[in-house]
């Protein structure tokens, strides 16, 4: 999957990219998938964040699915970090 989004990708894009992951120990917790899936899931992730050489994975501790409503200081952070890099090309 993430090779066909790797291909789409422009050459030498560096937009801001942030992926704000869930706490692996909250799904274990929870029992919400299995060992192989979670670690599936953050390898996606961390190939997501290398469409872009400024793509970064932050994995938000005691956060589930819904990172935006378990860590919402977290997020607004995060979001205002991509858009001040955005608008101050930096």
């Amino acid at each position: 999957m993430m090779t066909a989004a790797r291909a789409a990708s422009p050459r030498g894009r560096t937009s801001p990219l942030e992926v704000l992951r869930h706490d692996p120990a909250v799904y274990a917790t929870g029992r919400v998938w299995s060992e192989k899936v979670e670690a599936l899931w953050g390898a996606d992730q961390a190939a997501f964040a290398t469409l872009t050489p400024r793509g970064n994975v932050t994995v938000v501790h005691g956060s589930g699915h819904n990172v935006y409503r378990d860590a919402q200081a977290v997020s607004v952070t995060a979001v205002r970090q991509v858009l001040k890099a955005l608008v101050t090309r930096q």
